[in-house]
């Protein structure tokens, strides 16, 4: 799944994905422009706001999507960093006929200035819920790789896990 994501400023990214082949079932290419935005910036505390949307361009079964979620952040002195939240999804995009709304929870653990590793857990039913441990390189403060490894809530013998992406992310604004 190939993504950038860029800071803009003012406490707001986007990015761009392009999904495809790495689901169970038919290749369904989609186009998912992001945006996020930090709405509370506190000292080890914060909350942002995003939505996803999906525009499929193969093997439709909708015709524009939504996923669209709100999270807060805890840091504590030990370098750790923990994130809970909800999201919700338009009909469609990850069950036919069906919307999805869900947690969103992780856990980042900083090893030094360049590296950290970290877990992030989505409930949901199979083409919405994964667990997947990341590990990040930050060669430069505004210059973020992540790797991770998606292990799908259901049908894992069916395929439902995947090499979940590297990420190349650039901040103007030097958040995540």
């Amino acid at each position: 799944m190939p993504q950038v994501v860029v800071g803009i400023g003012n406490k707001i990214e986007v990015g761009l994905n392009i999904l495809g082949n790495i689901q169970p079932g038919s290749d369904a290419t989609t186009i998912v422009p992001t945006i996020k935005a930090k709405i509370i910036d506190k000292e080890s505390w914060n909350m942002v706001a995003g939505a996803n949307i999906y525009v499929p361009v193969r093997n439709r079964a909708y015709k524009l999507g939504s996923y669209t979620y709100v999270q807060a952040s805890k840091t504590f002195e030990s370098n750790t960093r923990l994130t809970f939240g909800g999201y919700h999804t338009s009909k469609n995009v990850f069950a036919a006929g069906a919307q999805r709304a869900g947690g969103q929870f992780g856990i980042e653990q900083s090893l030094n200035s360049k590296f950290s590793v970290g877990a992030d857990w989505i409930t949901g039913k199979p083409a919405a819920g994964y667990f997947t441990p990341v590990l990040t390189y930050k060669p430069h403060p505004k210059i973020a790789i992540y790797q991770g490894y998606s292990i799908g809530n259901a049908d894992l013998t069916r395929g439902n896990h995947f090499f979940y992406r590297t990420c190349l992310q650039f901040n103007s604004n030097s958040w995540r």
